[in-house]
């Protein structure tokens, strides 16, 4: 273990034993001991928590819809209709939009022993490290408990919520997504380009679009996580899902000639204009809009894109493919999979507002908030059936991106989150960041590998 981690798992245990000595003491292993109330029939389960009423608890929630878009929107006005039912639970949110502001806050509080009832999170080694404390709910007792709610939940998406050396369902999935890439239908026409299938074909589409002087991508990497999924599409499309695993335990090296030529790729499309002008002082929202006031030809982005490119001029101008494979092999490998999971704290943590709060969780984590959401905004979701009827907002796009992820057949999300050390997504994209400053595809490694050193 490096001693960031050592640090970080001391800190969150003595603050756990601190303030929550008799939180711990009344709850069993799962962190959910008896929670109903004297009122309430001794043989009710510990895990029914649909059935149980609350005796005023206030549950904080940590999100990250502080936007304004629809789903934003959506998000708030089903947290809004759950404090209206008479069940005890009122909801506090905390939405926070920008990712990196979230996750520091989010680690901060867990740092600090003050950690909200609920957030989102992506999985990954943060969460292992909140999972190894002991700090988060264990949720395999309420699915268990409840068999139609666990049967609601498509197959193969539980991995990224269970960790190996662990025993446990750490998380609930509520949103799926996939990386492809958007392009405007006539911008391609007008220049007789055709829909790339392959990257070296989106390379050639990109150098014929700059040559007729057209952005390619105007990519708004002062988020940072903008080049991190290019390289995740990258690695996927060259090597396939076995070069995370060997990234992960060090059996290839990120500094190694296969990451080189990655890094390169990103290097040479930025040195050629082709990811568009400045992209370092852009953010995603803006990139958003340059593509939809046609400033861009092509944007790769996940699926949530599409409730955005809806409310556009030119949705119907807008077409989607999977990113284009760099080995054919992977063609049908992609960026993706469950991307926002709910996790219940038990750090510091009453019984009651564990069940609150997990009852919270299902509210948000069903087919009928699939269903619901489709109808305000068209989206994706990790749950067998919710149906893209009459209802439901125009979903031309949605229909396009399943019938792409029903062709996938692996998933992996980003890669860094399958690494041990918690500090790999932030060290990898700081560094990818470099590429546009001037640095060396070689640099680029050795930042990594470097700080990799550091914590061992």
């Amino acid at each position: 273990m490096n001693r960031y981690k050592k640090v970080f798992l001391s800190l969150l245990m003595s603050t756990s034993l601190v303030f929550g000595l008799t939180a711990c003491s009344e709850s069993d292993t799962n962190g959910a001991a008896d929670t109903t109330d004297s009122s309430e029939t001794s043989d009710v389960s510990p895990y029914d928590v649909d059935n149980m009423k609350f005796d005023n608890i206030t549950i904080k929630v940590s999100s990250k819809y502080g936007g304004t878009g629809d789903n934003d929107e959506f998000y708030k006005k089903r947290v809004e209709e759950f404090n209206e039912m008479d069940n005890g639970i009122t909801v506090e949110m905390d939405n926070i939009s920008t990712e990196s502001d979230y996750l520091d806050k989010l680690a901060t509080s867990f740092a600090d022993g003050n950690t909200p009832n609920v957030f989102v999170e992506f999985g990954g080694s943060r969460c292992l490290d909140y999972v190894q404390a002991d700090a988060l709910v264990d949720m395999t007792p309420y699915l268990d408990y409840d068999q139609e709610w666990k049967d609601s939940f498509m197959s193969g998406i539980w991995d990224a919520t269970q960790y190996e050396g662990t025993d446990g369902t750490w998380g609930i999935p509520f949103h799926l997504y996939q990386v492809c890439l958007f392009y405007n239908k006539e911008i391609l026409e007008e220049n007789e380009i055709e829909v790339p299938t392959t990257f070296d074909g989106l390379i050639d589409a990109c150098a014929k679009l700059k040559a007729d002087g057209i952005t390619p991508f105007q990519v708004g990497e002062s988020d940072t996580y903008r080049w991190g999924h290019l390289l995740n599409c990258l690695v996927l499309k060259s090597y396939g899902t076995d070069m995370v695993n060997n990234l992960a335990d060090r059996s290839v090296a990120y500094d190694s000639p296969e990451m080189i030529k990655m890094y390169q790729t990103i290097k040479d499309m930025f040195d050629n204009g082709y990811l568009g002008e400045n992209p370092l002082s852009i953010d995603a929202s803006t990139e958003d809009s340059l593509f939809l006031d046609e400033q861009a030809a092509f944007k790769y982005d996940g699926t949530w894109f599409i409730s955005t490119a809806l409310n556009s001029g030119i949705y119907d101008k807008i077409g989607v493919v999977s990113f284009p494979a760099v080995n054919e092999e992977y063609a049908s490998v992609n960026q993706g999979g469950p991307d926002m999971i709910w996790y219940v704290s038990k750090l510091n943590k009453t019984d009651e507002e564990i069940a609150a709060s997990v009852a919270f969780v299902k509210y948000m984590a069903c087919s009928d908030f699939a269903a619901e959401h489709v109808k305000v905004s068209p989206d994706t979701f990790p749950f067998k059936d919710y149906a893209l009827e009459g209802e439901a907002k125009d979903c031309r796009l949605l229909e396009e991106v399943q019938t792409l992820m029903d062709q996938t057949t692996e998933y992996r999300t980003d890669i860094q989150t399958y690494d041990s050390a918690s500090h790999m997504i932030n060290t990898v994209r700081n560094a990818l960041q470099g590429l546009g400053l001037g640095n060396s595809a070689e640099q680029c490694g050795k930042e990594i590998v470097d700080r990799i050193a550091e914590d061992e």
